[in-house]
């Protein structure tokens, strides 16, 4: 089934949709492999216009779901609204209803206090950062506590994802990690007080409680958008984009405008010990990091590689008025610390001359391990944002990259091969928005020889997103 496709008139990569879409015949240019079954599942940041209010951010963009099945070489497509209760009471009342990350309404400071007091546990948030499975239940994630059911099979919007416990946290991380060895599900949250406290906890498999590893006790919390994992402990990389958590009540900004940056004080690094809670802090010079990429140990000591920025000026790069005017994103690095836990030192390197984000591994087999390859976005000279696709050999130290004119080009997702030898032996899946076409396609690449083997156009336009997992059948 076709859906009809959106009109659109955009002049920017960065507009407000307002379509859900579905075709099971996309036409398919090359060959995808038979071998790859299952599902890629993903959110993008999607509908900003109610009339005349607007979602000032980039992350405040309603969730789109859309979801690529892979089955015999063929493609099915669809695309739904994640029903929340933001997307509900604005589609409502054609305005924005609920403060966002860096979109702000004004509340009553009764209101405000009730909000964090006693929260509405029935509030479906717009998670449209990423999507993970917990035990049996696939759930859409943002920064808020509260994990959005949904259906794998036609992306409709179910229920929360209750937790038998009592941990009281406000925010939380959409970058999760998960022991392979374990069944464990592991996350960072953040509970706000007048002494907040960063809470590592962890979900065992077939449980629906998180039981707590640590809590680490903080003035003035840092913004949190992940954390490294490896196989023995956690690492929080507590950059100086901080918060009094007063200004959270009694103010009238968004969540985001309440964090100041504070250039003049260290990067503090907790690693914290999973079967124990204890931990060491390190500190470094000053850096602002959305995304980590892998941790690992080796001889003593833990390696930590991140995307890092010298400060938070990316943050202001995302709201939609600076990204409509195609000002450029602040460079950033990708950067490795090594943790000596014999000297508790720690030492840090620039390894790629490139500017690069949104980083992925082949996670299954190598994260918290010693690993080679990063599949990433980067920007060419020529372009304002993200248009590259981009594998990076770290022990080679050389880079590989596809481009398109007037493509954007999406978080590169890397499936592994079945009974795969190396660690690049599969394909990467990235989806590719053409701005002269308004029209999207997904491009299927060779992770080995990063040559392009396919792409599959699905006959209308995908937002730019964030993140996403592919689901094996």
């Amino acid at each position: 089934m076709i859906l009809e496709k959106e009109k659109l008139t955009i002049d920017s990569p960065f507009y407000s949709h307002n379509h859900e879409y579905c075709n099971n015949n996309p036409e398919i240019i090359g060959v995808v492999p038979t071998w790859l079954k299952g599902k890629l599942i993903r959110t993008s940041s999607a509908k900003f216009d109610f009339g005349d209010d607007k979602y000032k951010h980039w992350f405040d963009g309603l969730c789109l779901l859309y979801s690529f099945e892979f089955n015999n070489g063929k493609v099915n497509y669809q695309s739904k609204f994640l029903q929340s209760d933001d997307y509900l009471q604005a589609t409502k009342s054609n305005k924005v209803v609920y403060s966002a990350f860096g979109t702000s309404i004004n509340r009553s400071l009764v209101k405000k206090l009730k909000d964090i007091v006693s929260p509405d546990k029935n509030y479906k948030p717009n998670a449209n950062v990423n999507i993970t499975r917990i035990n049996n239940d696939y759930v859409a994630m943002t920064e808020l506590p509260s994990y959005v059911k949904f259906s794998e099979n036609d992306l409709s919007t179910l229920d929360i994802l209750k937790f038998d416990d009592n941990i009281n946290i406000q925010t939380t991380t959409a970058h999760p990690h998960f022991d392979f060895k374990t069944n464990e599900f592991y996350n960072v949250a953040i509970s706000f007080s007048s002494t907040s406290e960063y809470i590592f906890y962890k979900i065992k498999s077939g449980s629906d409680k998180r039981e707590v590893i640590s809590k680490i006790k903080t003035k003035k919390p840092c913004y949190v958008h992940s954390f490294g994992m490896t196989e023995n402990y956690l690492i929080l990389a507590e950059c100086p984009l901080e918060v009094n958590p007063l200004s959270l009540i009694f103010s009238n900004n968004s969540f985001i405008e309440n964090y100041k940056w504070n250039g003049q004080k260290e990067t503090r690094f907790y690693l914290v010990e999973k079967s124990t809670g204890k931990y060491k802090s390190f500190e470094t010079d000053s850096f602002f990091t959305f995304h980590t990429i892998n941790a690992f140990e080796k001889d003593n000591q833990i390696i930590f590689d991140l995307i890092a920025f010298d400060d938070n000026k990316a943050v202001d790069s995302f709201y939609i008025e600076n990204l409509k005017k195609e000002g450029n994103l602040p460079p950033s690095k990708f950067k490795r610390f090594t943790f000596n836990l014999d000297k508790n030192t720690v030492k840090s390197e620039n390894m790629f001359n490139v500017s690069v984000e949104l980083p992925r591994i082949n996670y299954r087999k190598y994260n918290t391990k010693d690993y080679n390859y990063v599949y990433i976005n980067a920007k060419s000279d020529k372009s304002f944002f993200l248009n590259q696709i981009a594998m990076l050999d770290i022990k080679n130290n050389s880079v590989k990259t596809w481009e398109e004119e007037y493509c954007y080009a999406g978080e590169p997702v890397f499936i592994e091969k079945p009974n795969s030898q190396n660690e690049n032996d599969g394909v990467i899946l990235s989806v590719v928005m053409n701005i002269k076409n308004k029209e999207s396609f997904l491009l299927v690449m060779d992770a080995n020889n990063f040559s392009e083997i396919a792409r599959v156009n699905i006959g209308s336009i995908i937002p730019l997103g964030f993140h996403g997992q592919f689901f094996k059948s």
